[in-house]
């Protein structure tokens, strides 16, 4: 089936922050798409502007049949939303989501049908706005009302955006680079099993595959760690890479490891897009980041710390509670 743009105007599905309803009971005559998305735009009083979207972009988490926002302000009911859909960001504050053979398009203040599409599509953030999906066995690129058949690859592919609108594919050994302008193998692996892809945000990408994690860029493929191979990853956002393994939660970057805090090995970890990450278990939504506070207050208050206090890690914080089971960042 080939992707048809959506052009249909719907009743809005936006809801105010109240209580969830009760969620319809799903069964076959009732599709999950046709129980709980709508087309909706959020009222003007309570859009979010394009400052707080950019220096604030959030998560988004699927709890109960709707689609929350979290960010440093508040946790918002946004859209409803089945909980089992493929999901992944838009790059810039919002996501894409997969629901019933079509592909959405919900953001901070609006919900809208992008694409018909295959019911086991499989999509990937371009990390500017779009996303690339695969339908039938042919990648597409969607960006705003643009939608471009390109290149041809299996479902079953692994996908990471490259950060800068174009997406890295691993299909078996071999990782393709692939842009609106060009497909290109440019990395190959001995032996792969299996793998997680992730953004670095900057062009290249981070690839776990078989116990070792590695940096590709376009022109060269560098071994940075050995992992174990079940290592949950996620970009950071700013050139490197979150993993949770041995209880801790680490930074890696080319130059090495850095042990930052204590993490169950079962968190759901995301990008925060700004050198944090988000982290989902024990029923709460946490946020840590190197970056956070740094106003000109805070970095006066820095500039009287004794070396003791320069020196303490990060630590999380407890954010807000959750009763959903993954979250999505804002590079995934």
């Amino acid at each position: 089936m080939a992707p048809v743009m959506s052009s249909a105007a719907e009743t809005s599905g936006y809801e105010k922050d109240q209580e969830a309803p009760t969620a319809p009971e799903k069964t076959s005559s009732q599709p999950i798409g046709k129980i709980y998305a709508k087309p909706g735009v959020v009222p003007d009083d309570e859009r979010a502007d394009e400052d707080e979207i950019a220096t604030d972009p959030g998560c988004w988490v699927v709890e109960e049949g709707w689609l929350y926002h979290c960010n440093h302000k508040r946790k918002k009911k946004m859209w409803a939303c089945p909980e089992c859909v493929e999901m992944v960001s838009d790059g810039v504050g919002g996501v894409f989501v997969v629901i019933e053979g079509w592909l959405w398009h919900m953001g901070r203040n609006h919900c809208a049908k992008k694409a018909r599409c295959a019911f086991d599509t499989h999509i990937c953030s371009d990390g500017v706005g779009g996303c690339w999906f695969i339908s039938d066995g042919t990648l597409w690129h969607l960006l705003r009302s643009s939608l471009r058949r390109k290149y041809d690859y299996p479902t079953d592919v692994t996908m990471a955006s490259d950060g800068v609108g174009g997406v890295w594919i691993l299909d078996e050994c071999s990782l393709y680079h692939c842009t609106e302008v060009y497909e290109l193998k440019k990395h190959h692996f001995e032996y792969v099993q299996k793998a997680n892809l992730q953004s670095d945000g900057v062009g290249g990408v981070w690839v776990l595959t078989d116990g070792q994690l590695w940096h590709c860029k376009n022109s060269r493929k560098t071994k940075v760690h050995d992992l174990p191979q079940d290592t949950e990853i996620c970009a950071d956002g700013v050139g490197g890479v979150w993993a949770v393994f041995d209880g801790f939660l680490w930074s890696c970057k080319e130059t090495g490891l850095r042990k930052k805090f204590s993490l169950p090995e079962n968190a759901d970890i995301e990008s925060d897009g700004v050198g944090g990450v988000w982290a989902l278990f024990d029923g709460w939504v946490w946020h840590a980041s190197e970056f956070e506070g740094f106003t000109a207050e805070e970095l006066e208050k820095r500039m009287n710390m004794t070396i003791a206090e320069l020196r303490e890690k990060t630590h999380l914080k407890k954010k807000y509670p959750c009763a959903g089971e993954k979250i999505i960042g804002n590079t995934s």
